[in-house]
């Protein structure tokens, strides 16, 4: 009864503000991306929020939380010992499946000092994009849900696990952060188990750190590439546009240049997922293992949980063809771009 009324006075106040809310969104966005954001409210020479979880600071970036054991796992894979390379595929595959949500569920929940309707509509609203480009569900939490994510305010901070850790597992969210739906988007991203782009072990061969201009402060660990035995690229290119790719910019200085000049100022997407980040939760969490075999989808379109390929759009669409084993029915038109949900309706349907 609590969450109904509380899913009814939502909906109510979602209905009165949502002009407001959009339009100071439109007044952000333009102007801002992903690493100028998470650093506004945090000196460059303060690192504590490295370590306020009792981390250790070689064990986090800006925005993300290693455990001790994850830490220790992928330094194990870097390095194994001789009995660890004799069983490498068999960890390999425990150790990808470890930090993944069970049954493709990701149960959510908001603190209470999270109490602005519109950081509300805009933490949904990113939930609900994950939702309708996946198969991955996120039903707000209840006590059945023993691992959940519970989206905090934070003061100088926007962060989060590396995929599923056990338990409750926190993203700190500061007010700026709370703004942007795409910096939930890309919080939530870590939470499913992204690091981030430039990350990537073919890092080099698409961007140049300028390490001279990093800003004061920063440990040179902060950018540096995983090897391919802890980040598994599923085979897809290099993804300028991925929402989880840093800019490369802080207080007019440039320490990040893109090898292709085009996407010097595409980089650090704050907007919406790219076609490769939904394409990579796609493969990930195996959302197409419920269909029939055979299914090709062409050019880079991926099988979707509905049996169903999806090519690049905005952000995807349907493919134009597709090979048989899907049903002659399905009319692939140039008009099948897939948005994400009316949030009102989808709000709704989640907190009754």
């Amino acid at each position: 009864m609590k969450t109904l009324l509380l899913g009814l006075l939502l909906l109510f106040v979602i209905e009165c503000r949502t002009k407001d809310l959009r339009q100071r969104k439109q007044e952000l966005e333009p102007e801002t991306t992903i690493d100028p954001l998470i650093l506004e409210e945090l000196s460059a020479r303060d690192f504590d929020h490295l370590t306020w979880a009792g981390r250790k600071p070689e064990l986090g970036e800006l925005d993300t939380t290693l455990k001790d054991d994850q830490w220790k796992t992928n330094q194990d894979d870097v390095q194994p010992s001789q009995a660890e390379r004799l069983s490498r595929e068999k960890r390999k595959a425990v150790r990808n499946m470890r930090y993944r949500w069970f049954d493709k569920t990701i149960p959510f929940d908001i603190s209470p000092d999270i109490n602005d309707w519109d950081d509300i509509f805009t933490i949904f609203e990113a939930v609900l994009r994950w939702e309708n480009y996946t198969c991955l569900r996120f039903p707000v939490r209840e006590k059945v849900h023993v691992n959940y994510v519970y989206f905090q305010s934070h003061s100088d901070s926007c962060d989060s696990n590396v995929g599923m850790v056990g338990g409750r597992q926190v993203i700190n969210l500061t007010p700026l952060c709370r703004r942007l739906v795409g910096a939930i988007l890309h919080e939530i991203g870590h939470a499913l188990g992204f690091y981030h782009e430039q990350d990537r072990p073919d890092r080099d061969d698409h961007v140049d750190i300028i390490w001279k201009n990093l800003p004061d402060g920063w440990p040179k660990s902060i950018l540096a590439k995983e090897d391919d035995k802890v980040i598994n690229s599923y085979g897809l290119p290099y993804d300028y546009n991925s929402i989880m790719h840093y800019s490369g910019e802080w207080q007019g200085k440039r320490y990040m240049q893109t090898k292709d000049k085009e996407f010097q100022d595409k980089i650090g997407n704050v907007e919406q997922l790219s076609f490769y980040d939904i394409k990579l939760a796609n493969l990930m969490y195996s959302c197409s293992e419920s269909c029939a075999p055979g299914i090709v989808c062409p050019g880079e379109g991926y099988l979707a949980e509905d049996c169903l390929c999806y090519c690049p759009g905005d952000p995807v669409q349907l493919c134009d063809t597709t090979t048989d084993n899907i049903e002659d029915s399905v009319n692939l038109t140039s008009n099948n771009s897939r948005n994400y949900p009316d949030t009102r309706t989808n709000m709704q349907q989640q907190m009754a």
